[in-house]
């Protein structure tokens, strides 16, 4: 199964936050690669037109306030 956009995000910002964690990233140098991840998600969601641009920015701004679960449940309401 191909993977979505936004489950390709959420992959990576997850790999991005541990390498934070272990490295000395700084605060900015984070900020730049997440902004990265989330136009390359962009161009991911328009070539898959699966999903608006509303939802994909409403679902990453709740995850930079730290609430990975509703991620998840995005993710699983739009497998069905």
């Amino acid at each position: 199964m191909k993977q979505s956009a936004v489950e390709w995000f959420y992959n990576e910002l997850k790999e991005l936050i541990k390498q934070s964690e272990l490295t000395e990233m700084k605060p900015s140098e984070f900020d730049d690669r997440e902004t990265k991840l989330l136009e390359q998600g962009k161009e991911m969601e328009k070539e898959q037109q699966g999903y608006n641009e509303e939802e994909v920015i409403e679902i990453l701004l709740t995850f930079r306030a730290e609430n990975p679960r509703y991620i998840e449940e995005f993710i699983e309401q739009f497998k069905k």
